[in-house]
């Protein structure tokens, strides 16, 4: 049989044709002679709006409650242009039109039925994990009129195009991986199945090799190096500096991936029997190379972490011939990486808060979530975990602390009242041993965020900890919340209500442009905030930022010599 076209149109290719779009709703709205001109244009507005809002046509988006609360769910509203108090409005009416429309409760599925060709196939499936895995694939074949025996590996390809467009799949490559690979394991049941087998890719990163495949001596070297970096800061025989235990697994790490990195280059892994093996200069260059060829890239700022790691181990502990730690200080003078250059994430954030209004909006965010909860009596736990993030943005923006500094704040012993009566204020203090540079902070609270965090500590903290945490964004148990969460939960955050999405570390770059904006020559003030323990760091890391602001000024004077003459110039 030959194979049936894709069609081209905008139809959602998984949804049920019998469902009405948002596009023929838009229809029967215009034609409903029971409400009014106002009334049609504000559900018509409505409905616009939130196909806006999804990014499909609405003859694509059909007009099912699952299917939209699904996609209405995951819509930011700041992306689109819209305010949070707006957003809700349009949800509001387009409920109210679907129910006008009788389309407020429907089968509980929105996508296509099986046909009947396809049915005794899929009824021999057991439910799970088959029938699970297998049923997008086995609806679209039934849409399309692909039978059974049909399919071929385009129907596989144009699935795959299907899912790309179909977004309600949130990790479509993993829907289509897992369809393969069940398609071909529905094939050894006993079941009637075609005979047809596709091909599953393989997307795991696997060059890692396993310490049991090196010979046992490299493991046992590895564990007696780390005890050495994890020892006696008194112990002065050390042939290493003690450091602190996350810093020792880092380079244990860093020195696995170089020996593993080789082997995936070509080197027996018999051949790496120690770690006088793992950071000469060859077996260094070869795994570099692989990583490079792997990457797409010449160069990777990982690579200055695997150089300086094996470097110090080539110094401090293998005590490698000069010239082999002249040959590993030559590849790293080859390879010239800046690893304080900023990220193109961060230069895309810093970039959209050159407006000064969104610039604004983010200061005033936290005060805006807090009045919130304070007019809202029915404060669910969503809430609370909002005020929460508001309360961590507006310390990282007086206090640009690390990410990992910031969730472990403690009440005891990070937050402090100094001084009485009305200059008594609230700081926070961080030792230097709990820093990643070793540098102390301390940052004292502006009277506006002080406010907050009383409001926090009275009113919303105490519903979310348990009485014995004494963390200031408690976890589940008795510890701090993971520091990963809750920046993921700030990001959320500034996402939704800005339409812009800023991890916790992302206010640390946030913090030198503010700065630097208002003082040019302010690397100094910045270095201090952010504590930075050479100003070189500070420098290199807002360059870019500094060069903008030099062609600006540049420009500026071009103008000012032209209009000399009283000639305006632009």
């Amino acid at each position: 049989m030959s194979q049936t076209t894709v069609s081209q149109s905008d139809a959602n290719p998984f949804a049920d044709p019998t469902i009405p779009t948002l596009e023929e709703v838009l229809d029967r709205i215009a034609a409903d002679d029971r409400l009014t001109k106002a009334e049609k244009t504000a559900r018509t507005s409505a409905i616009r709006t939130a196909g806006r809002a999804i990014g499909l046509p609405l003859s694509a988006i059909p007009a099912h409650p699952a299917f939209l609360r699904k996609k209405l769910a995951s819509v930011v509203p700041a992306r689109v242009g819209l305010r949070i108090t707006s957003w809700r409005n349009a949800k509001s009416i387009l409920n109210k039109a679907l129910r006008e429309q009788g389309l407020d409760v429907m089968p509980g599925r929105y996508l296509s039925p099986i046909s009947d060709t396809w049915k005794p196939y899929w009824e021999a499936l057991p439910q799970r994990p088959f029938r699970i895995a297998l049923s997008r694939f086995i609806r679209f074949a039934s849409t399309r009129g692909r039978g059974p025996d049909d399919i071929a590996e385009d129907d596989f390809a144009d699935f795959d195009r299907a899912l790309m467009q179909e977004s309600l799949v949130k990790a479509p490559e993993t829907v289509s991986r897992d369809t393969r690979r069940f398609w071909n394991e529905a094939g050894d049941l006993e079941v009637d199945w075609p005979a047809l087998r596709v091909a599953v890719p393989d997307r795991r990163d696997r060059y890692i090799v396993p310490l049991s495949e090196f010979p046992p001596s490299l493991a046992e070297e590895l564990n007696e190096y780390r005890n050495a970096l994890c020892g006696d800061i008194l112990d002065i025989d050390s042939p290493v500096k003690p450091i602190r235990p996350e810093s020792a697994d880092n380079k244990i790490v860093a020195l696995h991936r170089i020996a593993s990195a080789a082997v995936a280059g070509g080197m027996p892994p018999s051949d790496i029997p120690d770690l006088r093996t793992v950071v000469r200069p060859d077996v260094v260059k070869r795994a570099l190379r692989y990583i490079r060829e792997r990457n797409g890239k010449d160069k990777l700022k990982s690579f200055d972490t695997l150089l300086a790691h094996a470097l110090s181990t080539a110094r401090h502990w293998v005590r490698a011939p000069e010239e082999e730690i002249a040959q590993l200080n030559r590849i790293k003078r080859a390879l010239d990486i800046n690893t304080y250059e900023m990220s193109e994430a961060t230069g895309r954030v810093l970039r959209d808060l050159n407006d000064p209004a969104l610039l604004r909006r983010l200061i005033l965010l936290p005060n805006e979530v807090f009045e919130e909860i304070a007019r809202n009596k029915d404060r669910k736990r969503v809430d609370l975990i909002e005020a929460q993030v508001a309360l961590a943005i507006a310390i990282l923006i007086c206090a640009p602390i690390r990410p990992k500094n910031l969730a472990a704040l403690h009440l005891e012993r990070h937050l402090l009242e100094i001084g009485a009566g009305r200059k008594r204020r609230r700081h926070i203090r961080i030792h230097g041993e709990e820093v990643k540079n070793g540098e102390d902070l301390e940052y004292p609270l502006p009277n506006r965020v002080a406010h907050l965090l009383n409001v926090y500590l009275e009113e919303i903290r105490p519903r979310l900890a348990r009485t014995d945490n004494l963390y200031l964004f408690p976890g589940e148990m008795d510890g701090p919340k993971g520091a990963s969460l809750l920046s993921n939960q700030i990001a959320n955050l500034t996402e939704s209500r800005l339409g812009v999405r800023m991890t916790a570390h992302k206010f640390r770059a946030v913090a030198g442009k503010i700065i630097l904006d208002q003082n040019p020559t302010g690397q100094e003030i910045a270095r201090q905030v952010l504590g930075h323990r050479d100003i070189t760091t500070t420098a290199t890391y807002y360059a870019p930022l500094q060069r903008d602001r030099a062609i600006d000024l540049y420009d500026k004077a071009i103008r000012a010599t032209a209009s000399g003459n009283g000639r305006h110039y632009r």
